[in-house]
């Protein structure tokens, strides 16, 4: 029983995935230059990026499924 234990007890939470990361800090990079445009049309561009980046990371899992050290 302790070695079932120790082979199925590896970690407290999964990974972050690679896709998420890369949506998270996508919209981290449009809401900091959001802060900085001046201009009304770029920042309609740029929130509308915005959302099409929320809509895409919404399809994906926040966590790794693959993560061997969970």
């Amino acid at each position: 029983m302790k070695e079932y234990i120790q082979n199925f007890d590896k970690g407290e939470k999964r990974r972050v995935s690679d896709k998420t990361r890369y949506f998270d800090n996508e919209r981290r990079r449009i809401v900091y230059k959001m802060k900085s445009v001046k201009d009304e049309t770029e920042k309609m561009t740029l929130v509308a990026r915005l959302k099409a980046i929320e809509k895409e990371g919404v399809a994906f899992l926040y966590g790794d499924e693959l993560d061997e050290n969970y």
